[in-house]
């Protein structure tokens, strides 16, 4: 788990993942947005809070799984949440490393059929930079310049506002030159396999 990726973003709102059980239900996904406060006891793990239920608690980051960007926390553990801001939780003890949420993403076939239309909209130079994000998860205007001028891509200051104009793709925190951006989490699985997973080698054939 990348502490120092999510120390970066103490005070912002995540999804918990698996999302918290209530009287053994998940909390609504309306209601599965959690700010993080602040680290607790040196750095031992994440004061998170519920602003909607106000269910306030502590997660140790060997409970952790993966920090996500954007807004995305996914946890080796199911927090169980009662009354009067009861905040509990149980580690998982063998848990499969693939055993991803199934409600992370929804992927639409209606926003397949954007991204694939949008995406031909682009430029052969800033499916690069899409593909970038991809693999980064999260840049900054100012990484996004300079890998835009490393690779020939024209107007890199403008990156953003011309490719999230066709595509809505995109979208970031911050203002000026100082912001970042990120893939939405609904277009991440659809671009990975539109420019990674088609970018990857067949299989050498097999000899009969």
């Amino acid at each position: 788990m990348n502490k120092r990726a999510l120390r970066d973003d103490i005070e912002t709102i995540d999804r918990l993942f698996p999302r918290p059980q209530v009287n053994n239900a998940p909390l609504a996904k309306a209601k599965n947005f959690w700010l993080i406060v602040e680290e607790y006891e040196d750095g031992e793990g994440v004061v998170l809070l519920n602003t909607i239920t106000n269910h306030e608690g502590k997660i140790p980051y060997d409970n952790i799984r993966e920090f996500r960007n954007p807004e995305m926390l996914i946890l080796r553990a199911q927090v169980i949440l009662g009354k009067d801001g009861e905040f509990n939780f149980e580690p998982f003890i063998d848990a499969p490393d693939d055993d991803m949420p199934g409600d992370t993403v929804e992927i639409l076939p209606e926003r397949v059929s954007h991204a694939e239309v949008a995406l031909a909209q682009c430029t052969p130079e800033q499916r690069r930079g899409i593909r970038e994000i991809l693999i980064r998860e999260k840049m900054s205007n100012l990484e996004m310049r300079s890998f835009c001028y490393d690779a020939g891509i024209p107007d890199g200051y403008k990156f953003f506002l011309n490719v999230n104009g066709p595509t809505s793709f995109l979208d970031k925190d911050g203002d000026g030159h100082e912001y970042r951006m990120w893939i939405k989490p609904g277009f991440v699985p659809i671009l990975s396999k539109l420019l990674l997973d088609s970018q990857r080698p067949s299989p050498p054939a097999q000899s009969s």
